[in-house]
C-alpha cells in the first residue's frame, strides 16, 4: 500500500513540474527608429480640405513581412492622421490637436481594443504584447542633408507625468495607402 501511495505521489509531482522556460524581462521601449514610412493618404477627408499621410516607425531588429506582419522584435511607433499644408511631410513642429489644421495630428484613442492617432506597439518575436496609447504630443520635423530627422515627445499619463521622447534619422519610405 506504501508503495503505491508513493508511486501516486511520485507521479503527481513528475506532472505538476513543467518545463516553463523562465521569461527574462521584457524589451524596454526604443526611443530610437531606424526604419521609417511616410504614408500618404492624398485627400482622405472629403470635409478636410487637407491631404493626409501617417508615420510608421520600426526600432532595431523588428520589421513586416510580405503579408504586413511583425517579424522579430523591438519597438512601432505609429502616428495616423497627420494633416499637411502640401503632399508631403515638411519640415516644422506638429502637434497633437483635433482642428484638422496643417502640421498637426489626432491625439490617441483607443477603440475597444483598437488604437488610433498616436500609438506605440512593443513587439517580442513577431508578437505585440503591450500597446501604449498617447492623447497628446509633438514632432519636429528637420531636413539635415538627405536624411530626415524627427523628434517626438508625449507626456505619459502617469502619476510621475515623464515624457517618452523618441527620434528618427533617415530617409523615410514613401507609400501611396489612397
Amino acid at each position: 500500500m506504501k508503495k503505491i501511495l508513493y508511486s501516486w505521489l511520485l507521479a503527481i509531482a513528475v506532472c505538476s513540474c513543467s518545463q516553463n522556460t523562465p521569461v527574462g524581462p521584457r524589451p524596454q521601449v526604443a526611443s530610437e527608429f531606424v526604419t521609417g514610412i511616410e504614408e500618404d493618404y492624398g485627400k482622405y477627408y472629403d470635409s478636410v480640405p487637407h491631404q493626409v499621410a501617417a508615420l510608421d516607425l520600426y526600432s532595431e531588429g523588428l520589421t513586416l513581412d510580405s503579408l504586413q506582419r511583425y517579424q522579430g522584435s523591438g519597438t512601432n511607433l505609429y502616428i495616423s492622421d497627420i494633416f499637411l499644408k502640401d503632399s508631403l511631410l515638411e519640415v516644422g513642429t506638429y502637434r497633437s490637436d483635433t482642428t484638422l489644421e496643417a502640421f498637426t495630428f489626432l491625439p490617441g484613442k483607443n477603440f475597444e481594443g483598437n488604437p488610433t492617432g498616436i500609438y506605440v506597439v512593443q513587439v517580442e518575436k513577431g508578437k505585440a504584447f503591450a500597446v501604449t496609447v498617447y492623447t497628446e504630443g509633438t514632432m519636429e520635423i528637420k531636413q539635415v542633408h538627405d536624411s530626415t530627422d524627427i523628434t517626438f515627445h508625449f507626456p505619459l499619463q502617469s502619476a510621475q507625468k515623464k515624457e517618452y521622447t523618441a527620434h528618427f534619422r533617415g530617409i523615410l519610405q514613401h507609400k501611396v495607402r489612397k
